[in-house]
């Protein structure tokens, strides 16, 4: 039985739950909107932003469960020992990019802050709270990319062991 570990599970849980209240909101936006007549202003923007924490929450799970954008068709092409070694380039090239990104929506989340930026629907609400999303799902797609490779690395080892005390 394969029991995943509670941090495993944070990205799907931040998925679930806001998706959730996501389709709650603009639920209640449709009813409110054509069988009241009435509107409040703020409920696209926070769809939106749930939207967006949803969507860099699903690119940090994608890093976590292995299925992030690979070419694996050239990897079967070239055969399973340099295909190996294009998934690790791969897997490389891409927490490069996770955290380069994660520096640069840093930089936009820290410029929001400074400049007390907000959303016009939502004065309440500054910007950096979506810029969030995606300094923390860029981190994340990296960090699990780097966890997963380690599990995989862990397992292969395992399984030399086991072959070679058989």
């Amino acid at each position: 039985m394969n029991k995943d570990k509670w941090y495993n599970k944070i990205e799907f849980a931040i998925i679930v739950v806001l998706f959730t209240i996501m389709i709650c909101v603009t639920f209640f936006n449709v009813i409110s909107r054509y069988c009241f007549h009435f509107t409040l202003s703020w409920t696209e923007q926070f769809s939106r932003i749930l939207f967006v924490w949803v969507t860099y929450a699903g690119v940090s799970w994608a890093g976590g469960i292995n299925v992030h954008l690979r070419v694996y068709a050239l990897c079967e092409a070239v055969g399973k020992k340099v295909g190996h070694y294009l998934i690790l380039f791969g897997d490389i090239v891409t927490m490069i990019f996770g955290l380069y990104m994660c520096y640069k929506i840093s930089i936009l989340m820290l410029n929001a802050l400074r400049l007390n930026q907000t959303f016009p629907s939502m004065q309440w609400c500054n910007v950096a709270w979506m810029y969030l999303a995606g300094v923390l799902g860029m981190f994340g797609l990296s960090v699990r990319i780097l966890q997963s490779r380690y599990f995989m690395y862990k397992q292969q080892r395992l399984e030399k062991a086991q072959a070679e005390n058989d």
